[in-house]
């Protein structure tokens, strides 16, 4: 039989044998199963951060083209402005 995968407190590996089909003793089987579904959460928690990285990149992206879009937009009435004041000495 395979050794056990797991490792003592001190940090040792464990000497007992794995169980049948597991990789670990009786002892360390369920400390494994609780690191496999911490690892699992980690993954979902890190996954759940690029997402909503992702969604305020876009949104500080939509916030700069706005930004720009309006500072454009501002360009041309004052360009259109100056046009007709020096056409039609409106001002």
């Amino acid at each position: 039989m395979p050794r056990c995968e797991g490792s003592t407190k001190a940090g040792n590996r464990c000497k007992r044998a794995a169980r049948e089909g597991s990789r670990f003793c009786s002892a360390h089987e369920d400390s494994a199963m609780n690191t496999a579904e911490e690892s699992a959460r980690e993954t979902n928690r890190a996954k759940s951060d690029t997402s909503r990285n992702r969604r305020e990149s876009e949104c500080v992206q939509r916030d700069v083209f706005d930004a720009v879009f309006g500072l454009a937009a501002a360009g041309v009435v004052i360009v259109v402005a100056l046009t007709l004041r020096r056409f039609i000495r409106i001002f």
